[in-house]
């Protein structure tokens, strides 16, 4: 009996990215007690793949049961905390993912949101187990008869396409091979981060192409058929009540891309377009487009060659990326720019450069590469990516300003969070606790003041609201990057293609407003701590920051820098997913203007990013200012890295320099593996 782990599609993204950075996949040789009856166990189990047979002492060591892939071992010992009544034996090699319980239970104890949803649903999954077999019905043969009844299935079933979604990804994830195979399920934000930066070789499912396959086939069937087929056999839009002649409908597809590439810059990046090739890559392999598979293997193509078409980034109101992805298109067929090895060239003069052949578009080509909205979704990704990773330095500065303003810490107690069991507030308190483990504020000499500035003192209740949006928002877009948003939608299962609404982005849209807002937040404490850290009647320390005020103006400057960054940011955070107009004669009268939403979280992300590098310099000078006291063992490693690109400022010195050494230390990822040893199971 296999059974997919219902307890993955019940629990929040960052639940189940906590079990993928807290646990490990260990190969089980074949022979090999897993667990054994009457013994504490060690770990919670998720079998990945062989079989592992189960005895016990009452069938006098003979097999009872077999489990295979996605099966959960261990779930009752950790529920009534008794010994395990059954004994587990690797028939064959099995690979297992481990969750050490010591950790598990830490982490219940500490997370009561999650603590109530982990052991709601492994009690849930135990008691649908136990009534099946009592029943002896086995999961896997759970279907027609109690449909044919309208019998309701067991709980731990109604979830089954997302557990099983969330069980190929947690596969997905723990493998990590040099490639990357796309499969149209299972494709993360940070897979799309890997191609974007590295030239990571992508692939293509067996399984992939034969639904490609077979939904070209139906393309080309009932594209020779009396129905009309939106944008095959008719025009688009305002003009879908015009047909289109059998022998104009290559022509008509070719006119889909010249029609549509009518964009204006600023241009995206390469890590940008090679983000949205690859989400659209991954989508079309899904099946529903239609596409050609020659088509289809010429655009996979030129993303492994490096050929990156020049796409601008304005043009799309949010219902399909036609604009953007229309100039990604272009070169298929010879037309347009791309960068190629650091060159700007004709598409065609690339392609030939690189040995290959423009392809020739046949019924619905040019729509299946233009009607979805990759563009919004794989930029997207990039920027979700770099807000997670951003929320992780916000806590870093704000734990180095808390030692350096010399703060409060009795905040960060267990007991004051435990009242107010939000996870995400939860877990950015233990690593606040885990940076500033050792320091001198843990001390029995009383805190400089009984209550710190708002900036200080709430930075666990924000940034962990912040920390649960983002988790919302990065379910969404892993959602739209595995999903199929084509119109028309092609189903060869039922022998239709038919007209669809799923062009609608609202989700992304709302989300990276909401991601733009968040991080409006966090711009905000960062603001206000500098602030703070600067006014010597709140901090205790000279003016501006300097040791000679005066002669020195110290980085007094800062200020202005910073607060100009707040103020832009504060008005980027407005929300854009309302400022539409209707357009195609009032038949698209509903947008959502998500490519819009995600370039001004982008911007955020930089504007706060700078922000915090000023919080950075500003929390480094005031600890050297302070004099004495002992960091805390990740406070410690964070200012040693900002003393390593920026020295002590003694006197005034050109500060440009030191704000861009700042800011590159937290872009590129240095300043968070510096404690990298100290947060290991930062959920991010």
């Amino acid at each position: 009996m296999q059974q997919v782990p219902y307890i993955l599609s019940q629990l929040t993204e960052d639940d189940v990215g906590w079990l993928l950075l807290s646990g490990e996949h260990r190969t089980v040789p074949a022979g090999t007690v897993l667990i054994a009856e009457g013994q504490p166990t060690e770990a919670l189990y998720i079998i990945l793949s062989g079989v592992i047979c189960v005895s016990n002492a009452a069938s006098d060591g003979q097999q009872i049961d077999r489990l295979g892939a996605g099966e959960i071992l261990g779930e009752v010992s950790l529920a009534d905390g008794r010994p395990p009544a059954a004994t587990l034996t690797a028939e064959s090699e099995v690979l297992v993912f481990a969750i050490p319980r010591e950790r598990l239970v830490a982490k219940l104890s500490l997370d009561t949101g999650f603590a109530a949803r982990f052991y709601r649903v492994t009690t849930t999954f135990l008691a649908d187990r136990l009534r099946l077999m009592g029943r002896l019905v086995d999961i896997a043969d759970w279907s027609e008869s109690a449909a044919a009844d309208e019998e309701e299935p067991p709980q731990f079933l109604a979830n089954v396409h997302l557990a099983a979604a969330r069980f190929e990804l947690l596969l997905h994830r723990l493998q990590q091979p040099a490639a990357l195979t796309l499969t149209g399920n299972d494709l993360t934000i940070d897979d799309v981060a890997r191609v974007a930066s590295d030239p990571t070789l992508v692939e293509v499912s067996s399984l992939a192409w034969q639904r490609m396959e077979r939904a070209r086939a139906l393309v080309q069937d009932l594209a020779a058929g009396p129905n009309p087929i939106y944008g095959v056999t008719t025009g688009l839009g305002a003009l879908k009540e015009v047909r289109i002649a059998p022998d104009q409908m290559d022509q008509f597809q070719q006119n889909i891309l010249l029609s549509h590439a009518a964009g204006v810059g600023p241009e995206y990046s390469s890590a940008v377009v090679r983000a949205i090739m690859v989400t659209r890559l991954n989508g079309l392999a899904r099946g529903g487009a239609g596409i050609q598979p020659a088509v289809f293997q010429l655009l996979l193509a030129l993303l492994n060659a490096g050929i990156h078409p020049i796409v601008p980034s304005r043009g799309s109101v949010g219902m399909s990326d036609l604009t953007q992805l229309a100039h990604l298109a272009l070169p298929l067929i010879g037309l347009g720019e791309v960068e190629y090895l650091g060159e700007r060239l004709p598409a065609g003069e690339a392609l030939a450069r690189a040995g290959l052949q423009p392809a020739h578009l046949g019924a619905k080509d040019a729509l299946a590469l233009c009607s979805a909205n990759s563009a919004s979704v794989g930029h997207g990704a990039l920027v979700l990516a770099a807000s997670l990773n951003l929320l992780v330095c916000a806590d870093i500065t704000a734990a180095l300003s808390l030692e350096a303003f010399g703060g409060n810490v009795s905040l960060l107690g267990e007991s004051t969070h435990s009242v107010r069991p939000h996870s995400g507030q939860l877990a950015a308190a233990e690593r606040m606790r885990l940076l500033l483990a050792g320091s001198s504020l843990w001390g029995e000499t009383p805190a400089r003041s009984i209550q710190d500035p708002l900036s200080l003192r709430c930075v666990t209740q924000v940034h962990g609201a912040c920390q649960e949006a983002l988790s919302f928002v990065r379910g969404t877009v892993e959602t739209e990057l595995n999903a199929t948003g084509d119109n028309p939608l092609v189903l060869p299962e039922e022998g239709r293609i038919i007209s669809t609404g799923n062009f609608h982005s609202a989700g992304v849209a709302l989300g990276f407003d909401l991601v733009a807002m968040a991080l409006a937040q966090v711009s905000s404490l960062t603001a206000s701590r500098v602030l703070r850290l600067m006014d010597p009647h709140a901090s205790g320390l000279p003016p501006q920051l300097t040791p000679h005020p005066g002669l020195n103006s110290g980085l007094g400057m800062l200020q202005k820098t910073l607060v100009a960054l707040n103020a832009e940011t504060r008005f980027l955070a407005a929300p854009a997913s309302l400022d539409f107009m209707a357009v195609a004669g009032d038949v698209e009268d509903h947008a959502t203007m998500a490519t819009r939403t995600v370039s001004k979280a982008e911007q955020i992300v930089t504007n706060t990013r700078r922000a915090l590098a000023i919080e950075l310099i500003s929390a480094s000078q005031a600890l050297d200012l302070r004099h004495g006291g002992r960091l805390g063992v990740g406070t410690q490693l964070a200012f040693d890295a900002v003393r390593e690109v920026v020295p002590f400022m003694a006197q005034d010195v050109y500060l440009a320099p030191a704000i861009n050494a700042a800011d590159q230390l937290l872009a590129s990822g240095q300043l968070r593996a510096a404690v990298g040893d100290v947060l290991p199971h930062a959920q991010m």
